[in-house]
């Protein structure tokens, strides 16, 4: 049986990209269509059928959706960008009146919470679980208040309250570094929230945690990232606080995965605790390091990873689970354990002809 999948947001580096990929390293035979505003931004996919939908904002963007998923014969759709996971989990009754595809996205209620990054350092620490201590920003007097009050040590990283990713995040190792980078967020006028640094770059995981529908937990799987490279580090500065609990660097982590697999099971078992706690009903991703045995958690995706290539090809994938859940067949998941690996990434270049611009539903393009 083929099963057909309508994989938006494709493009290079992107979760939609991973997503495709790791279908493409599954058990059963898929009939793949990628999507995303311009064929240039799904070369990475030269494989598959593309299609161009409007932006996830615009007013006709799930009727080209759901278009685009009945023209295909699409059973199932994945939304590859947070932008059109909200939009499809929010609306996912409207959508189901439009289209008999399946859209393969975690509960509206636990994506509204995660993406808050400040709800979920709450709600984790409600369920007894450690995330950073947390102060919002909205004035830089209010942010220096809510330091004072609540003794947060520095080093302090600065960063969006809402979405996903390491973008607009900022270190300050001091009160200087404070007020300057504060004071850069307020004018944006972006809310924001401040955290304390935690733990040593050296033992950062980024863990997957599926639960089905029904609330049942299909496993979970760990990567211990190595951030060594500059493709995963997305800022790194010499440590200045005189802590050296915290290593003699302090690093940002890109969204850009790589590292050690292994079992990991202590690691797991508290990702599967977090994802417990925001009530997930589907993939989700779980930032954070171990201090001690304890894993302090500083991001919580709702969706599924920019690692589910590597997954896959470590036979974890998240993807194709979900997909046999809903088909009724038995996923093989749960029978993963993993074994020790590690995984390097690089850059690949595509070489892009200029063509004239594409109707909505085109052929491959050929790509050199």
């Amino acid at each position: 049986m083929e099963i057909g999948v309508l994989v938006t947001g494709v493009g290079s580096g992107s979760t939609g990209e991973q997503v495709y990929r790791a279908l493409r390293h599954g058990k059963r035979r898929y009939r793949i269509a990628v999507a995303n505003v311009d064929l240039e931004r799904s070369v990475v996919a030269p494989e598959a059928r593309r299609i161009v939908l409007p932006a996830a904002s615009d007013p006709g963007y799930l009727p080209a959706l759901a278009e685009a998923a009945n023209a295909l014969g699409a059973q199932f759709i994945v939304p590859g960008s947070d932008v059109e996971l909200v939009r499809v989990a929010a609306a996912r009754d409207a959508l189901a009146r439009l289209t008999p595809a399946v859209p393969l996205v975690n509960d509206i209620a636990a994506i509204d919470l995660c993406l808050d990054k400040g709800a979920t350092a709450a709600a984790l620490a409600r369920a007894g679980l450690r995330a950073p201590r947390t102060v919002d920003c909205t004035t830089v007097e209010a942010l220096l208040e809510g330091v004072a009050r609540e003794r947060l040590r520095f080093p302090l990283i600065l960063k969006p309250r809402r979405g996903g990713g390491s973008a607009d995040v900022f270190v300050a190792q001091d009160q200087e570094e404070l007020r300057f980078h504060a004071a850069r967020i307020v004018r944006t006028g972006a809310a924001a929230i401040v955290q304390e640094y935690v733990g040593d770059a050296r033992a950062e995981f980024t863990l997957g945690v599926l639960h089905f529908p029904d609330g049942s937990l299909a496993g979970s799987f760990a990567l211990r990232r190595n951030l060594g490279s500059l493709l995963s580090t997305r800022f790194r500065t010499p440590n200045r606080t005189g802590r050296e609990e915290l290593g003699k660097d302090l690093v940002v982590s890109s969204g850009v995965s790589q590292g050690d697999v292994d079992d990991f099971p202590e690691v797991r078992a508290q990702a599967e605790r977090v994802a417990a706690a925001v009530g997930s009903r589907g993939p989700l991703n779980v930032q954070g390091r171990l201090v001690g045995s304890e894993l302090v958690v500083f991001e919580v995706n709702p969706r599924f990873s920019g690692t589910e290539a590597m997954r896959a090809m470590s036979g974890w994938n998240a993807p194709e689970a979900l997909i046999e859940w809903h088909l009724g067949l038995a996923p093989s998941i749960r029978s993963f354990r993993a074994r020790p690996c590690s995984f390097v990434r690089t850059v690949i270049e595509h070489r892009i002809e200029r063509t004239p611009a594409p109707e909505r539903l085109t052929s491959p393009a050929h790509s050199a």
